[in-house]
């Protein structure tokens, strides 16, 4: 009992220091999503975070990009952001065909229901777009992407 207290009490110290609304936001979402496992949350948050930016927002942008090439999706990047990304498309009706990843110890996985290939399998998919679903290595990705000859156009 005493370790639920402790920890009831580190969250509540957490919560208190942040600022704003938006930040509470996105601290409760994440906190619930952590508990239950339950992708419901993460689609909540970004639902805000979209509703509190309006259409210039990236997630607005990709759902557009996405709906207009009408073309499966291939994720590269199976982290959380990938994942994020994954769930608002997924959630969106958009179909998301796998995650790639230069991650060879994640190849093979499964990530959010979703199968981690590796990336030289893009290859094969030309009618595929891809997104690049990480906050690192952005231009390397891209670069990447592009030396297996896919066009600027079907990378967002």
């Amino acid at each position: 009992m005493d370790v639920i207290m402790t920890t009831l009490e580190q969250i509540r110290g957490i919560y208190q220091k942040l600022e704003d609304t938006a930040s509470r936001d996105i601290f409760n979402q994440r906190l619930l999503y952590s508990l239950s496992g339950d992708y419901r949350y993460i689609n909540e948050m970004i639902s805000l975070e979209m509703k509190r930016y309006g259409r210039e927002d990236i997630m607005a942008e990709l759902l557009s990009w996405a709906e207009a090439e009408g073309k499966e999706v291939v994720i590269f990047g199976a982290g959380f952001a990938g994942m994020q990304i994954a769930n608002v498309l997924v959630y969106q009706g958009r179909q998301v065909r796998c995650f790639v990843d230069n991650d060879e110890t994640l190849q093979g996985s499964l990530v959010g229901g979703l199968q981690v290939c590796d990336p030289g399998m893009l290859r094969e998919l030309k009618e595929c777009r891809v997104v690049i679903g990480t906050n690192s290595c952005v231009a390397e990705i891209k670069e990447q992407l592009r030396g297996m000859g896919i066009l600027e156009e079907w990378i967002f």
